[in-house]
């Protein structure tokens, strides 16, 4: 609800179909959006997330304080990528992850890209980073919601020739990097080695627990099962794929809403704990990484929702459906 030319004007997200008017004191109405833009970077304060994306950055996430806790989440995140992980040699396919691993990736994160604010009322403001970088194209664009954790984040990305990137196995759509420090789990399948002691794996590992799936799942999380306190979760709504599109579907996954996975073919994900470099030596955890990832090579479109929340993956898939199929009201305190 916002002022002008003397009429009161409301902006309501279409999830909100419902409006309802009370009176209010003033000081029970929560601050609006504070948004700082300069020539290579914006700042977005909603009440209870201090975020900021840097064009020199590639445009990635650099900040990410959550108010509740104090932790700063951001690690260059949600940029996208093009590469190899990894490479083994199909006559001898079982070897150790420092063999396995090759982390040959050009990242948008290491690139330039521009910044800039595309939306702005006083529910949400919208972000968007664009990047036509070497190796790929790429898009992201966070809507950040006044007053609660929650980010929706659609990203776009596409292969392109360089010779940056000469021969890629996978196009990284999502590179949802974070800071490991306060995580020590990662779902699903509880992926993590957590901070056991260095005499159980040795004075250095590669790696602090890490997966592959064939599968893109609806729910995924970073959290510390001992200090629930605080737990990171992207909650997938639906994704596009631009090559896999005009083949027929299963009828369970023919809606957005109803996209529990994606086929084996169409888009991975590769959850890990590393040190400063995958697959090289390390004595403590540095990142945690959930990457979505298209293989074979092909655009590819995303949307979720990045929650901060208190709980597990159980609150999570609760959170997720109730995104999905949305029937609730949003009250605007209007004070006298």
């Amino acid at each position: 609800m916002h002022l002008a030319d003397g009429k009161v004007h409301f902006i309501v997200p279409e999830t909100s179909p419902l409006l309802s008017l009370c009176r209010a004191r003033p000081d029970d109405i929560l601050p609006p959006l504070r948004v700082e833009q300069g020539k290579s970077f914006v700042r977005v304060d909603n009440g209870v997330l201090e975020m900021g994306w840097r064009e020199d950055a590639g445009g990635s996430l650099t900040k990410s304080v959550s108010k509740r806790t104090g932790c700063d989440y951001a690690a260059q995140s949600f940029g996208a990528g093009i590469g190899t992980f990894g490479r083994f040699d199909p006559n001898r396919p079982a070897v150790t992850t420092d063999k396995f691993i090759v982390d040959d990736f050009v990242w948008q994160r290491d690139g330039k890209a521009t910044v800039k604010v595309t939306e702005r009322n006083p529910i949400w403001v919208t972000v968007e980073a664009k990047d036509k970088g070497n190796g790929f194209e790429a898009t992201q664009r966070r809507r950040i919601f006044a007053n609660i954790p929650l980010v929706e984040l659609t990203a776009f990305a596409k292969p392109r020739p360089s010779s940056h990137a000469p021969r890629p196995d996978e196009l990284v759509v999502l590179e949802a990097r974070f800071d490991a420090r306060w995580w020590t789990k990662s779902f699903p399948n509880f992926v993590g080695l957590g901070d056991k002691p260095p005499e159980v794996y040795g004075q250095q590992i590669v790696h602090f627990g890490w997966r592959i799936g064939d599968w893109l799942p609806p729910v995924l999380c970073l959290f510390n099962p001992n200090d629930l306190t605080e737990t990171l979760s992207l909650l997938v709504a639906e994704f596009d794929d631009f090559m896999a599109r005009q083949e027929p579907r299963p009828p369970a996954i023919s809606r957005p809403a109803q996209l529990p996975a994606s086929r084996p073919h169409e888009l991975w994900v590769r959850q890990g704990f590393w040190g400063e470099q995958r697959g090289k030596p390390a004595m403590e955890r540095r990142y945690a990484t959930i990457e979505i990832v298209a293989v074979p090579l092909r655009p590819v479109r995303l949307r979720l929702w990045l929650w901060l929340h208190e709980g597990h993956h159980q609150q999570a898939r609760q959170r997720r459906q109730q995104m999905l199929h949305q029937n609730g009201a949003a009250i605007i305190a209007v004070a006298r």
